[in-house]
Order: C-alpha cells, then structure tokens, then sequence
C-alpha cells in the first residue's frame, strides 16, 4: 500500500470540495455501520445542526460529547471547564524512577501549581494517526510523507514529525474545517491526561500491568514498536493513550519547572528561554511513549528542552517515539448556539 492510499482514498480526495451528504456520511461510517446513522455534514467542515454525531453519545464514559468537524478531521471530545493541581508532589517526584533520576529531572515535575481552565475546549480522542496525516498530503496540504519504519500505517500514530511539520497540518486542518485547530497547551494536555484523577496515572499511582505501552509496562507493544491508537482502555473521559504510545508535542516552548507557570491554561511562549524570534527553540512533549521507562509515563512528566524545532525522532535504531494530538477552542458562539 502506498503512504498515501488507504480505505478511504475516495473521501481523501474529496476532501475540500462540497460532497453530498451521503457520501461524508459514508466516510464517517464505522465499519459495519449503516452511512445515514454517521455524522451528516451540508459540506466539509460544515456540520448540520441536528447532525446526530454532535450530540452527546453513550460511547463516551463521563457523557462527554464526541465529534467530528469534517469528514478528514480527527475525532473529538469537548472538555469542561475546570481546576486542578499541574506537577507532581515533593514525594511523588522524588522517588519516581528512584536512583534512575538525576536531580534535575525531578524537579522538572515541581512545583505543584494550581491551573484554572475557565472555557471549554475539544482534544483529540486519539493521537493524530497515519491516516489521518496522509488525508493532508493527498489533499495537497502536507509535502511531507513520514516513514512508517514498517510498523503500518492507518490506524498506527503517525511519527517522525518535529512541531516545523506539524504546522502545515494544522493549517490544513483549519482550512477543511473551518474551526481553530491548534496543539493542545502543556497545561491544558495534563488537565486531559489527568480527567479529574491526582494520582501518578489516572488508574493509580502504580503502573500496573497491560494499562499502556512502554517500557515495563506489561503489554504486547512494550519497547517494540507504536500500538494501533486506541488499543488500551480510555481515561476517565474517554481520550486514549493520553498516557505511553508517543510523546506528545505541546505549544509550550520548554521551561526547566513548574515555577511562573500560566495558571489560566496558556502555554510558556515568551517566558522560555528558548524562545527567540517569534520562534521556539525547544518545544516541550507530554505523555511518555513505548520505549519509556514507566515513570516517564506518569501526567506530571514533562520532556525536552534538548532538541529543536526540526527534530523528528526518525534515527534508525531509536526513533519513532513522538507524534502529537490536536485541540481546538470551542467558540463562543457555538457554544450559544447549541451547536457543540
């Protein structure tokens, strides 16, 4: 198969033109499932008012709401508005990893600061996946095909993407839709990683056996390869592989604590040393992935500091490890409307 073919080439290129409402419907459809029950759309990144994918669904575990922008868009789930304690505590840090860890990077989890969301905002369900990517690069949005190091594509998290990549796919991304597609802030990923949970993961303050991929972490993909998205059990509001798979990329440009941190939500762009010229030196990953060592796993890491903005993970012995997941503001009006 071909980097940019998939089961869904027809509604790849058909992505950015008006389709009839069958058709999105068809391309929304899960396998098995019948194309006038999938989300309806009058165009790409249109959605109807009484399309049915927008409203609330039993599928997601808390009844938050699940949905889809367009037919190429990634699926959605719209958090509420929220406080909560950012970092790990003095104990919790410091006997992570237990001698593994050098002093420095325990103090990247600290302090603990307290974060108060004040809107609501979508995360992606899942890490944006291969498939997904190639839908831009068959549209024409993206130039860049990324190696898959033979693991598969589809379904698998797309990888060997640095935050220079990323851009023309979130472009892309709020062309089709019409919506303000964007990474999801530092703060605001531990806010979803955590879904309402303290402890070190959101099952627990051990890892436990088969809850993730990484290394140690008990499951079939452990220090192997990238799992298909969505293979392990969801957080408690329904987002999966939040925690193990890949490291994330945030917005943030990286910070060596917790200290200063926004407390509204907002990512560190100006206050980074790294941050030169309108432009982040350093970006900053969230969540771990499958060739970490079980702490690395745990919502209070945070990764980076040492590799630029073109860093794409893809060295032959040891790459694959970083993709990203995508956000987007739930806009005032939608919000009064009822459309969302």
């Amino acid at each position: 198969m071909s980097p940019v073919e998939s089961p869904l080439a027809a509604c790849n290129a058909a992505v950015g033109s008006a389709l009839a409402v069958l058709s999105i419907a068809a391309c929304n459809a899960e396998p098995g499932e019948d194309p006038g029950s999938a989300i309806t759309h009058d165009s790409v990144g249109v959605p109807s008012a009484d399309a049915p994918g927008l409203a609330r669904g039993p599928g997601n575990p808390a009844g938050l709401r699940e949905f889809r922008d367009c037919a190429a868009c990634p699926l959605m789930v719209e958090l509420p508005p929220g406080t909560y304690l950012m970092g790990a505590t003095e104990l919790e840090a410091d006997e992570a990893g237990g001698g593994q860890r050098p002093r420095r990077l325990k103090d990247i989890e600290k302090p603990r600061v307290e974060v108060d969301i004040r809107y609501r905002f979508a995360v992606g369900k899942f890490e944006v996946t291969f498939d997904e990517w190639d839908r831009c690069v068959a549209d024409g949005g993206c130039t860049y095909v990324p190696d898959d190091r033979g693991w598969g594509r589809e379904d698998r998290p797309v990888i060997h993407v640095s935050s220079v990549d990323v851009r023309p796919y979130l472009a892309w991304l709020r062309e089709v839709s019409g919506q303000p597609y964007r990474l999801l802030t530092s703060s605001e990923w531990e806010y979803a990683a955590r879904a309402g949970t303290s402890t070190a993961y959101w099952w627990g303050d051990d890892i436990g056996v088969g809850n993730v991929s990484c290394d140690g972490c008990g499951g079939d993909w452990d220090n192997k390869s990238t799992a298909p998205v969505g293979t392990y059990a969801a957080n408690p509001w329904g987002l999966h592989d939040m925690l193990g798979n890949v490291n994330e990329l945030v917005a943030d440009c990286w910070v060596a604590t917790n200290e200063g941190h926004p407390l509204n939500g907002s990512a560190v762009l100006e206050a980074s040393p790294w941050w030169e010229g309108g432009e982040c030196k350093r970006p900053t990953w969230r969540g771990g992935d499958w060739a970490s060592y079980t702490w690395a796993l745990r919502a209070a890491w945070r990764s980076g500091g040492w590799l630029g903005p073109d860093f794409r993970s893809d060295h032959p012995a040891f790459g694959g490890v970083r993709g990203f997941r995508v956000a987007r503001t739930i806009q005032a009006e939608e919000q009064a409307t009822g459309i969302l």
